[in-house]
């Protein structure tokens, strides 16, 4: 991350100090964007398709936490946090 703030740095200052690849601190800043969107998308269809599923066939749910604070999370008739506490 100090490698990025760096490069932010570098392309506020208007500094043009390029490493040996000889690009611009803009051009590997788009370069990181870009590699950090591909893998979130790939790291939520992993979690969609593959994780998800996995944690249902063991009866496990995921719920948020918005819907926990409304006190509308149950599991088997009990609050979720009663649930949870059972299985220790």
């Amino acid at each position: 991350m100090v490698r990025v703030a760096g490069l932010h740095d570098q392309v506020e200052q208007k500094i043009d100090a390029r490493g040996a690849d000889q690009m611009s601190a803009a051009d590997v800043i788009e370069l990181i964007r870009q590699r950090t969107i591909d893998l979130r998308t790939r790291l939520c269809r992993c979690f969609v398709e593959e994780i998800r599923p996995a944690l249902a066939e063991h009866g496990i749910r995921l719920i948020s936490t918005r819907r926990r604070q409304r006190g509308g999370a149950r599991v088997g008739g009990a609050p979720l946090h009663e649930h949870r506490s059972s299985l220790r």
